[in-house]
């Protein structure tokens, strides 16, 4: 905590578009930055999708984090984007750890920080949601350590799937797939675990191993197939994707969906229908269709429906595809969905790295 650094109001905000942007910001010797100025750079480094920016986009997002926690001081709680600081801070405190067997020392760490943040931070300006926040993240990491306690194979997949959400730590997800792949090789869920987290980090061969081996074991595994449609968008075969994406939704329609339905089978339809939206750029009719499915979806089993739109969109986002991205936002606000605060915020997110993106096509900015 910083109570003596200088508050944003003193700084002039400068526009940062690129990573190189943010890099001067962040390294210019005796260079005054300001709160939101790393906010402004983590999230230029979270919207970075190519692979071989991947390296700086990391670099950049250590050092505004790094720099942010430094200069943080109360004031900058009334700050809107506050909670992403809170969720990119501990992800920055796990990803110090080389492997998963260090995470348990990086965890202590993360928690002693948020809860300073919120007893020298909140306490005299509580806002409901930001102690949530906060609350949840506490909740997440200690699930975190309790999944680290168990080590059979499917305790290590739902501890990698946990690394990459919450925490976007897709380096130890892949440490944790590796140790259930070395005790059962074939095990279906930590190949396609496994595969999404290479394609977190971009790593496109890798995962298309892992799923080719997945595949062989097992065509007809929803989730995999889901996985194989982010993998073919990211190398913009989307015709191809969409064909697996409908084979998914096919597979979950052989069963007929109630809420007596297992957790487990709703949740992968949601998924598959989500892959569709996700890669259905040309077919008005499909995604109209999609859409309207997984709207039904929600009224049978009661369970809300905006986070797989949701998906769909970042899904979209994370391919590149930003103007059907744009399209999917649109018919969010089409069909009515109700959204609470949370997805709100992330509708508000979504757009603006729409936003970002055609900023970025219109040109780099210098400081």
């Amino acid at each position: 905590m910083a109570p003596g650094s200088i508050p944003d109001s003193q700084i002039p905000q400068r526009r940062i578009i690129t990573l190189n942007d943010a890099e001067r910001v962040l390294r210019t010797s005796g260079s005054r930055v300001s709160f939101t100025e790393c906010l402004d750079c983590i999230q230029t480094a979270d919207d970075i999708k190519n692979h071989d920016e991947r390296d700086q986009a990391l670099t950049v997002r250590d050092l505004a984090v790094e720099r942010g926690i430094s200069i943080f001081n109360p004031k900058n709680i009334h700050n809107n984007r506050f909670p992403k600081f809170v969720s990119a801070s501990v992800s920055f405190f796990l990803a110090k750890s080389p492997s998963i067997d260090a995470l348990p020392e990086n965890i202590v760490k993360a928690e002693k920080f948020i809860t300073e943040l919120r007893s020298n931070g909140l306490s005299q300006n509580p806002r409901k949601e930001y102690l949530t926040k906060i609350d949840k993240e506490i909740q997440h990491l200690s699930e975190l350590s309790l999944l680290l306690a168990e080590t059979t194979p499917q305790a290590r997949v739902r501890l990698s799937s946990k690394l990459r959400h919450p925490f976007r730590c897709p380096e130890l997800a892949i440490d944790a797939c590796n140790r259930a792949l070395a005790e059962r090789p074939t095990d279906e869920a930590a190949l396609t675990s496994r595969a999404a987290a290479f394609l977190d980090i971009h790593d496109t061969p890798a995962a298309k191993s892992d799923l080719t081996t997945a595949l062989r074991l097992n065509e007809r595994n929803t989730p995999t197939l889901v996985v194989v449609v982010r993998y073919l968008a990211a190398e913009r075969d989307l015709k191809k994707a969409l064909t697996y994406a409908l084979e998914a939704v096919s597979i979950c329609e052989e069963i007929e969906h109630t809420e007596d339905t297992p957790q487990s089978a709703l949740t992968s339809y949601r998924y598959a229908l989500s892959s569709v939206l996700s890669v259905a750029t040309e077919d008005t009719n499909l995604r109209d269709e999609t859409a309207l499915k997984i709207i039904n979806l929600g009224e049978v089993t009661g369970q809300p429906t905006p986070y797989f739109f949701l998906l769909a969109v970042q899904h979209a986002i994370d391919a590149g595809n930003f103007l059907h991205a744009e399209r999917l936002l649109k018919k969010i606000s089409q069909v009515q969905i109700n959204l609470n605060g949370g997805e709100r915020s992330q509708v508000k997110s979504l757009r603006s790295k729409i936003k970002r993106w055609k900023q970025r096509n219109q040109g780099q900015f210098d400081i």
